[in-house]
């Protein structure tokens, strides 16, 4: 939120005023990682925005499914953090080894019938 203002020149106190709250209560708005949705929208308003846009920014980071969210995001040195993600890998890559076994029984039992179906018709 507090980005969009700055990029909109528009000072800390000028937005306080438009959204009807004081310079105090507006700096303390920036740093909770809640608001009020009615807050939200006002304040998305104001800068012309839809209130989604706000998620969007911050949903490239987030990964969600149905039992947790998981933040995917970067340290210091450049290294990816993937916290909770191990068992879901580990689930998916025992899915496909799985998976490829079924297809390379499919393939031995397709070639079955084919070398029979040669032989049958090569008794005729």
């Amino acid at each position: 939120m507090r980005e969009e203002v700055a990029k909109r020149n528009i000072s800390v106190t000028d937005f306080a005023k438009l959204i009807n709250k004081s310079r105090p209560y507006t700096y303390s708005i920036f740093e909770k990682e809640n608001l009020d949705t009615e807050l939200l929208i006002e304040m998305a308003n104001v800068l012309k925005m839809s209130p989604t846009d706000f998620f969007d920014k911050m949903a490239h980071g987030v990964m969600r499914n149905s039992t947790q969210n998981v933040i995917v995001g970067r340290d210091n040195n450049g290294i990816i953090a993937v916290g909770g993600c191990q068992d879901k890998l580990n689930d998916a890559l025992l899915e496909i080894s799985h998976l490829k076994s079924l297809i390379e029984n499919k393939d031995k039992f397709l070639e079955e019938k084919e070398r029979l179906i040669n032989v049958l018709m090569n008794r005729s």
